[in-house]
């Protein structure tokens, strides 16, 4: 990972195990909440 000047566009990356505790191992339920990748 790298910083960004403010103002240019960067990523966000979020770890967390409690992140996708309700659609783990649900491949529909993922598609449906993320989208645009």
């Amino acid at each position: 990972m790298q910083d960004v000047a403010p103002g240019e566009l960067g990523e966000i990356v979020h770890r967390s195990p409690q992140l996708l505790t309700q659609s783990w191992d649900k491949p529909e339920q993922t598609a449906e909440a993320f989208t645009g990748g």
